[in-house]
């Protein structure tokens, strides 16, 4: 069975019923004789955490055997992030089946449900070797509310996702958000420093001892201008395909530059953008330069690399932050790209807009008169004045849609308003 049928087949059960099993994992976890050197302090440690100190040797059992399986972590430090991390759900949690999206680098969060036969507590574990023993593990420990998922993870929707590492409050909500039902909840586990913060979006603060909090979230809080780079990336993509049906690059022999930009970076792109989960960087745009001038000469591709380029930028711009404003090129909502230039005849700063077309000049004349709130007349060329400061626009200059203006800092507003239109 896959995932969304092992859940599925998850049956509620009586009180009676749970509170049987709850008694069967007490009395096997009683039975247990340890004579670890660590046990009086995790006793201790479990009362004072009012969850009860018979659980002592089974959770050593579990702390000695990831320490035997994972070099990386001592029994000690096993133990500890088992009472210091894994246990502050153990009260939080409900009855339905939780999702741990904690990194790799944390150990398996097996102590929560070991506490906690009730929860089913689901884990995700990519490697086989590692998948293996875990379920031997499991087995021996009589740990029966584990559930270890691979691919099949996405088909089912959690209402609850907990996270002990200390990634970024928007990355863990981003990355997991495709795993989440309507109206679930995560819960993030943070050390206790005032510099962490919760980024604005603090939904409930949950004291966990002198050093933890747990950050309560409902719904998905959206970080600010995500949503257009998200839009941005959606249309730019578009107008790539546009673009190559448009030079008939499309459908191209198998094994060939267009190919795998239709093929591979396109599907990817997509997938990248449709969950918000971009790569570290992107220089696609690089790789059509190669092609397309250095291999050959293929004028035809000029507008492609433009958009591809584009495309380059809005990913740095999202794992960056808004882009700024001594960046020599950025990309405009509605997926141009803009670049600082030099006018050669005025010795003028100008921005250089790419693709361009009759509709675009007027719109962001437009746009520019109504943000920077300038007064415009028109001739030849266009005229206006910002603050004093002489300001020309031109809808075909080397081939581009070009303004420019005799100051620097007004050149680089025009270049930071221009990045908010979507004409």
């Amino acid at each position: 069975m896959n995932l969304a049928e092992r859940l599925q087949a998850i049956q509620p059960v009586s009180y009676a019923e749970a509170r049987r099993r709850f008694d069967q994992r007490v009395a096997f976890a009683q039975s247990i004789e340890s004579t670890s050197e660590f046990l009086p302090m995790v006793a201790e440690a479990l009362d004072r955490k009012a969850i009860g100190s018979f659980w002592a040797g089974l959770l050593i059992e579990w702390a000695e055997a990831l320490a035997a399986n994972d070099s990386r972590w001592s029994v000690e430090r096993a133990l500890q992030i088992a009472i210091e991390y894994d246990l502050c759900f153990s009260d939080l949690v409900s009855d339905c089946p939780v999702l741990d999206v904690s990194d790799a680098d944390w150990p398996p969060n097996v102590a929560l449900a070991l506490v906690r036969p009730d929860t089913k507590v689901v884990l995700l574990v990519g490697d086989a070797a590692i998948r293996s023993w875990l379920e031997t593990t499991l087995a021996k420990l009589k740990i029966d509310n584990v559930i270890i998922a691979v691919g099949e993870i996405e088909l089912v929707p959690f209402q609850e996702i907990i996270c002990r590492d200390q990634r970024g409050i928007f990355e863990t909500l981003r990355r997991s958000r495709r795993f989440m039902g309507l109206g679930g909840r995560w819960y993030l586990l943070r050390d206790k420093d005032p510099k962490m913060g919760a980024d604005g979006l603090l939904v409930q603060t949950i004291e966990m001892g002198q050093t933890r909090w747990i950050l309560h979230f409902v719904g998905i809080p959206e970080e600010a201008g995500v949503r257009d780079i998200l839009a941005t990336g959606k249309l730019l993509l578009d107008k790539i395909e546009e673009e190559m049906k448009r030079i008939s690059f499309w459908d191209a022999a198998e094994g060939s530059f267009e190919y795998w930009l239709q093929q591979v970076f396109l599907v990817n792109a997509r997938e990248a953008v449709e969950q918000d989960a971009w790569p570290e960087s992107s220089n696609v745009a690089g790789m059509a330069l190669r092609h397309y001038d250095y291999h050959s000469d293929v004028p035809e591709a000029g507008t492609l690399r433009d958009l591809l380029r584009a495309f380059d930028l809005l990913v740095e711009k999202r794992k960056r932050g808004e882009a700024s404003p001594h960046d020599r090129q950025a990309v405009s909502l509605s997926g141009r790209l803009l670049t600082k230039s030099e006018w050669r005849d005025l010795k003028w700063f100008g921005v250089d807009v790419v693709p361009y077309d009759a509709k675009y000049f007027p719109k962001v004349i437009g746009h520019l008169a109504q943000d920077l709130g300038l007064s415009v007349s028109a001739g030849m060329d266009w005229d206006f004045l910002v603050d004093g400061v002489k300001v020309k626009a031109r809808m075909e200059y080397r081939q581009s849609c070009s303004i420019a203006t005799e100051d620097e800092a007004t050149r680089d507003r025009i270049f930071e308003s221009l990045q908010k239109t979507d004409a």
